[in-house]
């Protein structure tokens, strides 16, 4: 973690089972996680290093992070988007048994293109444009104009877990799918 010298205060790194949050200057040990109405209650609370506070109105109408460092409550600094991820390919993509993902901790869960005139076969993979924590939304997920897409037991989301799913948009002329594929913008 003390390589990371891209981090914002506010990022969060996993070790193991531990959760680790960046003050700026060091790698605390996240502790408790916390959820208040505004920053009235934010400024109530009497907090201990590491604790995380999630504030649902901090003055415009949207959630913010906060957390406690050096004996006073710090905001959050979201990072950008997790990035584009494009595909191209003039007749056929294949993911047999892979995983093309972009993924962010708390902020936009960045987008991913496909590109073909032909084929776009799923086997035992996922494509997913996700956001583990925070208000981010989900990534968005485009598949343009292939005559085929089939998806055998394979996974295309665009999930968040307190923001808008992401938007998943496929345009082909056919969509072949086994029961156990899953496709879906989840919240």
């Amino acid at each position: 973690m003390d390589e990371l010298i891209l981090a914002k205060r506010g990022d969060l790194a996993q070790i193991a089972d531990t959760t680790f949050i960046y003050s700026g200057q060091d790698w605390v040990t996240l502790n408790k996680r916390y959820e208040v109405a505004d920053l009235i209650q934010l400024n109530q609370l009497s907090g201990q290093e590491g604790d995380l506070v999630k504030v649902l109105d901090a003055g415009h109408g949207k959630p913010e992070g906060y957390f406690y460092f050096n004996k006073a409550w710090q905001k959050r600094i979201q990072g950008g988007e997790a990035g584009t991820i494009q595909l191209t390919a003039k007749e056929i993509i294949i993911l047999n048994e892979s995983a093309v993902a972009t993924e962010a901790i708390s902020s936009g869960g960045g987008s991913i293109v496909i590109n073909t005139n032909d084929l776009v076969f799923f086997k035992n993979g996922n494509i997913t444009a996700s956001v583990q924590e925070g208000a981010g939304a989900g990534g968005s997920l485009n598949i343009s104009q292939p005559h085929f897409i089939v998806i055998n037991n394979g996974e295309i989301t665009a999930q968040a877990i307190e923001g808008d799913g992401g938007n998943i948009d496929i345009q082909t002329d056919q969509l072949i799918s086994s029961p156990n594929s899953l496709s879906c913008d989840c919240f």
